[in-house]
């Protein structure tokens, strides 16, 4: 038996950095400068009605704003910035995910509508697993910004005047363990300035005060975390098994890396520029696995031979190419289900008068439908 431990080292990886706040405290500007100095290309995902587009002036990012809170649709966003290169991707901001709608609480409340008989965390649950997962595994930087909830206590200097404060961010409890660095961001009189309450970065320990972070802090983020071997990511994995000189002997054993990695919910697209919609990000470990199993050269290769596809793989590119489909009673034949096609008001409420005819040879009288008339001899 193999040994399964092996000597601590030092390995590089990509930050993961929260930032809490107010309404106002300028969490968009501060990821944004502190992204300059990661490095690379900034992308960013607006769910602010795309405020942030005001700063596209001082700082070159790219931008996508969204309305639905969806997690498909943040993986479906996740694949694309890591196809096209980013960097550093900011998510402005996660809270929305959560609180926002279609986001997680909204999908929790809709399971006790339409599916009353299954535990209302079931799928919501499996939804919020996969979005952390693919957070996880963006082969780039991520820094999140989080909305806090709010309250109004006593000015301890001024009595008869009251503040705001924030209390805990809108996110589900736990979230703070997958980040390395958590702050807050504050904004007065005297300028901004980031408070750190959780760090696992080299360097940056907690309950210290950063006045102006920006580049500089995002900076020495980047020199900590880059000591070590940097391993490769979900796109060096998904690259190199679409390379056509890929043997299977590898493919086997990229497929064992990626799970212990726990790569495989990382969002990538495939080679059709297209994202799973199986329900999870399934590309990597598919890719993977389709050769590895029959021991033939990858999908795409000079070498790749046409064979069968496997009952999974059929079932995943049918979901992903067909609309809803339903059996017919007493028989296998399959038709698109009824309920997508709604018929015409007008006509629907002329039929239900009679005023229609189902025919030459069936006439239905005014005020009595669905009874045929027979023909006077």
């Amino acid at each position: 038996m193999n040994d399964p431990f092996s000597d601590a080292a030092p390995q590089a990886r990509f930050a993961r950095i929260a930032l809490c706040g107010l309404a106002g405290s300028g969490r968009a500007w501060t990821a944004l400068r502190i992204a300059q100095g990661l490095g690379g290309p900034i992308t960013m995902i607006d769910t602010e009605q795309g405020r942030a587009r005001q700063y596209g002036e001082e700082v070159a990012f790219r931008h996508a704003e969204v309305s639905d809170f969806h997690p498909e649709g943040l993986l479906d966003l996740l694949a694309h910035a890591a196809h096209q290169g980013t960097s550093t991707l900011i998510v402005h901001s996660w809270s929305s995910y959560w609180s926002g709608h279609g986001g997680i609480l909204e999908q929790v409340e809709d399971a006790k509508i339409h599916r009353p008989k299954e535990p209302p965390w079931a799928k919501a649950g499996q939804y919020e697993t996969t979005m952390h997962d693919a957070l996880r595994g963006f082969p780039g930087h991520v820094i999140f910004t989080l909305k806090v909830k709010t309250d109004w206590v006593q000015d301890p200097e001024d009595p008869s005047r009251s503040m705001k404060v924030g209390l805990k961010p809108e996110q589900r409890d736990g979230w703070d363990y997958m980040m390395d660095l958590v702050a807050d961001v504050e904004t007065d009189a005297s300028g901004r300035r980031l408070i750190v309450t959780a760090s696992q970065v080299p360097g940056i320990d907690a309950d210290t005060v950063h006045d102006g972070a920006g580049e500089d802090f995002g900076a020495e983020v980047r020199v900590a975390l880059e000591k070590g071997t940097l391993l490769p990511s979900a796109m060096d994995y998904r690259n190199e098994a679409y390379d056509p000189g890929i043997t299977a002997d590898r493919l086997r054993e990229m497929r064992g890396e990626v799970t212990r990695r726990h790569l495989s919910g990382a969002a990538v697209l495939d080679h059709r520029g297209n994202r799973g919609r199986s329900g999870n990000c399934w590309t990597i470990w598919l890719v993977c696995a389709r050769t590895s199993r029959s021991g033939r050269p990858a999908p795409g290769s000079r070498n790749a031979t046409v064979r069968t596809p496997s009952r999974q793989e059929r079932g995943i590119e049918r979901a992903a190419r067909e609309p809803v489909r339903r059996r017919v009673a007493g028989g296998a034949a399959a038709r698109p289900d009824r309920r997508c096609e709604r018929r015409p008001r007008e006509r629907q409420l002329r039929r239900r008068a009679g005023d229609v005819a189902r025919g030459p040879d069936h006439r239905v009288p005014r005020g009595r439908p669905g009874r045929p008339v027979p023909d006077a001899a």
